[in-house]
């Protein structure tokens, strides 16, 4: 990265001078995408709106049961193993094309019913809980012609908060919960995608994100107890990402084994 926005001639960030580092930074995403639109206060607003309306939902976003009983020091992470075959990841890919799904899609409402089946919600209850998330979109289909694709690695990505809603869920098991989830996943990102300001969007909400930090204020998104907070930052990390995943140790590690255990198996349902 830094290469790419310091001068050729530094060996490292080490050798800038301070305050210098903002003389040659790469374009942000307004720039780079054509400037401000005009569309924006129609169709920018709407997205702005319907942001901050979800990152300050005061609904609990529904997570799994952790140990907050006793004094901890600094957390420490466990480290989880799980893999899936090149066959099932296969078969997956074709189900997924099939139904019309995307692996993004079925990750994230495997990772949400996971939590609704390790947590389950009272049946006098289940009108409110939800999921809350917050997931990154790809821009790098937005840049101009102009921009070098496979160079150009900053702003690229704008990530959005939703929300799945349980109640629908409820009365449905196995595959026929999942795509429930799913649906309402991809009603997400189709509305967002739709909207050609999404690459501006947090241009715009900068300010309010330095503002407020991570709380469920502005610019935030969840609640720092959530194992689903961030998406795919943080603490869990969601399967099929990576092979190895670390969560924070306010969960047992057996909790979370089991957690990831049953999100795989959610994802087998589409196989079905």
């Amino acid at each position: 990265m830094f290469p790419r926005i310091g001068p050729l001639s530094l060996s490292s960030a080490h050798s800038l001078a301070w305050d210098m580092e903002y003389k040659n930074p790469p374009p942000g995403p307004v720039t780079v995408t054509g400037g401000p639109r005009e569309d924006w206060r129609t169709k920018g607003t709407a997205l702005v709106e319907r942001y901050l309306a979800c990152v300050a939902d005061p609904t609990p976003s529904l997570s799994l049961q952790c140990d907050t009983s006793r004094a901890r020091g600094p957390l420490k992470a466990h480290r989880l193993l799980i893999k899936l075959i090149a066959e099932e990841s296969a078969h997956i890919g074709r189900a997924l094309k099939t139904l019309g799904f995307t692996f993004t899609e079925l990750i994230e409402a495997a990772v949400a019913v996971a939590v609704f089946e390790q947590n389950p919600v009272p049946a006098d209850k289940a009108d409110s809980p939800c999921g809350r998330r917050g997931s990154p979109i790809a821009l790098t289909d937005r840049l101009p012609p102009s921009v070098d694709r496979r160079r150009h690695v900053v702003s690229c990505r704008a990530t959005t908060p939703f929300r799945i809603d349980y109640a629908p869920l409820v009365p449905l098991a196995g595959k026929a919960r999942l795509l429930a989830a799913m649906r309402q996943q991809q009603a997400h990102y189709a509305w967002r995608l739709a909207n050609p300001c999404l690459p501006h969007l947090l241009a715009e909400l900068a300010p309010s994100r330095v503002a407020t930090g991570r709380g469920r204020g502005r610019g935030g998104i969840g609640d720092p107890g959530d194992l689903d907070q961030g998406g795919r930052d943080a603490p869990c990390e969601q399967a099929g990402e990576r092979d190895a995943h670390t969560a924070a140790d306010v969960w047992d590690k057996n909790v979370l084994q089991e957690f990831m255990d049953e999100v795989v198996r959610q994802m087998s349902f589409v196989m079905e």
